[in-house]
């Protein structure tokens, strides 16, 4: 058995069984006449016929992968199977609380996210992984940067905390294991009180999120999701890491915090890739390679490779397919064969094969049961969900991204079709990239055609060194920072694509509209601008892309089937994070920059109010900035760092956590010091011309004399309860009145 310390709290489990699965689908997809309805072979699902047709898949993306070929071995070749049976048959944006207090910030309204502090307007639930304890006492107010050295600890001291006087005390603890802390809030108190303690043993797995749950009984969960495995997307293709991965859900019964204890747990066999939570139903996305002791991978002799053959014509499909066990009973196979899908492609010779089944698993959290789990055999890089679909996206392999249907029914999700665009999803917020609009898939890639096949190229520009250029790689030619590579001598091209359900029973999704095109030619971008950040609100698409200026594009989606960009606004710096509020104001935030000769060197954390109440005519309201070079936010990276609260009509307060660094800067190359890490508070008043106002910082850490450089925190968030604001930074949290944070100083709850 799993063994968890429940401080304050019991363990409790009962009996539990896996339902039966279901593929069918009870409705079928529109037919579009604007489209062609090709979709490249790699990007087709099929259903898998047999349990020999998927079993002689997986088994043949095993031998292409790790050498399980004999010298003069003839590659796959399927099984003689019947006809190919025919399946039957944007987004509103993350939501501003109206509840009185923040809750994750989401991209799609109504689809739940998980995130490593949740709030249920008492309780807050905070989870950290293998990070130390402890940070400096926190000021609230103005930023210190002119305080002297040291000036928080003489603060401190002179009000009696003696304790500061012995180094010994404040010295930082040992790594600690993951745990979650459960703290009580009282309202309208600047107060978080710890009540309970998860503790999980070393080794029991990273957390990789939080949920909550409300039964219909009354009875109040805290979910819990880990996975044992967390490797860089860079190892993503190295499977010989990835086959002894495993995810866990647990709920934990929370309605007495003082007194918690386990009432539910599943353990699924594959690493998890995203969570998604829609009312009761809860979607694990996994990832299962085939873990297989007796394979040599990527066996480079021939003697490695017939042993590998010999292994895998050995392998039954039972030991190939992922299993799952509840509540810690014996494991048992997770997906019905006959619920997977396997590639059209396999039954092409010169097929592309991977050696992995990604799982879609449905959690009914009412009554904590497993109703549905469905496989698709075959690469996934990604996760989107609308609130009526899910979405698996292959991203760029062979220039094209792939993208398969699931929609969300009453029998679990049912695969609806799948369909390919050109180009690739990003390297930054790729989930972003797609958005939902009456059924139809909207997706914005890009595509790097080398600009040596462009007639108007001439050669490859050479590539020198600016002085003083920092370490990330800046150079003359280039407009922002980065390290060049073989796609920075290519001009990208973006596109919007824009996917519609195929004629029924084919299982295909087609093309119904692209952007540009003949009739809207315009291009997204001027040349050489990458994409930073795309958002789906309504009838409307944005998109921020750059390399000098930040041109801000509103694309309008009133008729899916016909996009056009319908404005355009150029600005100093970019844009990685936009929040549309309603059709009438759009915040970005991003980075400032200062453009000198051929180069763009970005500065600070840049927060820029836009007007778009006239989709022809976008207009920047404001701008704030916030330090100078060097100066970061998590939410460029992270759009769960960002929290935002709707006060009254047209009146907003939001937090961003930033990393100010700040000094005297001589050249605008010049990467100057951090100076403290807090939490932002603004104001937002939407009314009339619409304005924002800072509203003061809570400050987690500063420079010091013995502190020259910031901690590294796994998380950190805004938390707004009415007029009570609680930073949490790492495992601390902190707690302050909005109406008046300056000159108050205190310390982690």
């Amino acid at each position: 058995m799993n063994f968890r310390a429940l401080i304050l709290g019991g363990v409790v489990t009962g009996p539990l069984v896996i339902v039966g699965c279901n593929g069918g689908s009870d409705s079928a997809p529109e037919t579009d006449n604007t489209g062609s309805g090709e979709v490249s072979a790699t990007a087709a699902l099929v259903p898998s016929q047999s349990s020999d047709e998927l079993e002689a898949y997986i088994k043949e993306g095993l031998k292409r992968t790790v050498g399980g070929q004999r010298s003069g071995e003839v590659d796959f070749a399927p099984p003689t199977l019947e006809a190919d049976q025919n399946g039957s048959e944007a987004d509103d944006g993350g939501s501003d609380s109206l509840l009185g207090y923040t809750e994750t910030n989401t991209q799609v309204k109504g689809v739940d996210e998980d995130d490593k502090v949740k709030f249920d307007g008492e309780y807050l639930y905070v989870a950290t992984n293998d990070l130390r304890y402890g940070i400096a006492e926190p000021f609230v107010g103005e930023p210190p940067i002119d305080l002297p050295e040291d000036a928080l600890d003489e603060e401190r001291l002179a009000s009696g905390d003696a304790a500061l006087e012995d180094e010994s005390l404040i010295a930082p603890p040992p790594l600690s294991t993951s745990r979650i802390r459960i703290l009580k809030t009282e309202d309208g108190e600047t107060a978080a009180t710890e009540v309970a303690n998860i503790e999980f043993n070393e080794g029991e797995g990273l957390i990789d999120g939080l949920y909550l749950h409300d039964a219909d009984n009354g009875a109040k969960s805290l979910v819990v999701v880990q996975t044992d495995q967390s490797y860089m997307w860079a190892t993503w293709n190295y499977y010989g890491g990835w086959n002894n991965g495993n995810t866990e859900l647990t709920m934990y019964a929370v309605n007495n915090p003082q007194n918690v204890s386990e009432s539910w747990n599943i353990t699924i066999e594959g690493t998890l890739i995203d969570s998604r939570r829609i009312g009761d139903k809860l979607y694990l996305v996994t990832r299962y390679i085939p873990n297989i002791p007796e394979l040599e991978w990527y066996a480079e002799d021939e003697r490695a490779r017939s042993n590998n053959a010999d292994v895998i014509e050995d392998l039954s499909l039972d030991l190939l397919l992922p299993k799952a066990a509840i509540n810690y009973q014996a494991r048992e196979n997770l997906v019905d064969p006959s619920n997977c899908f396997v590639p059209d492609s396999s039954r092409n010779q010169d097929a592309y094969y991977s050696p992995e089944l990604v799982t879609i698993t449905e959690v009914d959290l009412e009554s904590k049961t497993v109703p549905a789990s469905v496989c698709v055999a075959g690469y996934t890089s990604g996760v989107y969900s609308s609130k009526t679909a899910l979405y698996l996206f292959n991203d760029g392999f062979d220039y094209t991204s792939d993208v398969h249907k699931f929609t969300y029914t009453e029998s679990g999700p049912v695969y609806s079709g799948s369909g390919d665009v050109t180009g690739t999803l990003g390297w930054k917020s790729p989930s972003f990239r797609l958005g939902e609009k009456e059924g139809a898939l909207v997706v914005v890639t890009t595509d790097y055609p080398f600009m040596a096949e462009d007639p108007g190229f001439i050669g490859i520009p050479e590539i020198e060194p600016v002085d003083g250029a920092d370490e990330v790689g800046e150079t003359s030619i280039v407009a922002d920072d980065f390290v060049p590579t073989y796609r920075d001598y290519s001009r990208p091209v973006h596109r919007m694509t824009v996917l519609g359900d195929g004629d029924p029973g084919t299982l295909k999704l087609k093309t119904i509209a692209t952007l540009p095109n003949e009739q809207q030619p315009a291009a997204i971008g001027k040349p050489g601008e990458d994409i930073y950040a795309v958002r789906y609100l309504g009838d409307r698409a944005y998109i921020v892309t750059y390399q000098r200026t930040d041109p801000l594009y509103v694309v309008d989606l009133a008729n899916v089937a016909q996009p056009k960009i319908a404005g355009e606004l150029k600005v100093d710096g970019y844009s990685d994070y936009l929040h549309p509020f309603g059709s009438e104001f759009l915040l970005g935030i991003g980075k400032s920059a200062i453009v000198e000769k051929d180069n763009a060197w970005y500065q600070g954390v840049q927060i820029g109010l836009f007007d778009v109440s006239d989709l022809s005519s976008p207009r920047q309201v404001q701008v704030v900035e916030l330090g100078k070079r060097g100066t970061e936010t998590p939410i460029s990276y992270d759009h769960k760092a960002f929290s935002v609260l709707a006060t009254g009509n047209d009146q907003y307060r939001f937090t961003m956590p930033v990393r100010v660094h700040d000094g005297v800067q001589t050249y605008p190359s010049d990467w100057l010091d951090w100076q403290y890490t807090g939490l932002h508070l603004f104001d937002l008043d939407l009314s009339a011309a619409g304005s924002l106002s800072a509203n003061g910082v809570i400050v987690s850490e500063h420079k010091a004399g013995d502190k020259p450089y910031y901690n590294y925190a796994e998380v950190e968030r805004g938390v707004i309860d009415g007029d009570i604001v609680h930073y949490v930074y790492d495992d601390e949290v902190f707690s302050a009145d909005w109406n008046d944070v300056s000159g108050t100083v205190v310390g982690p709850q």
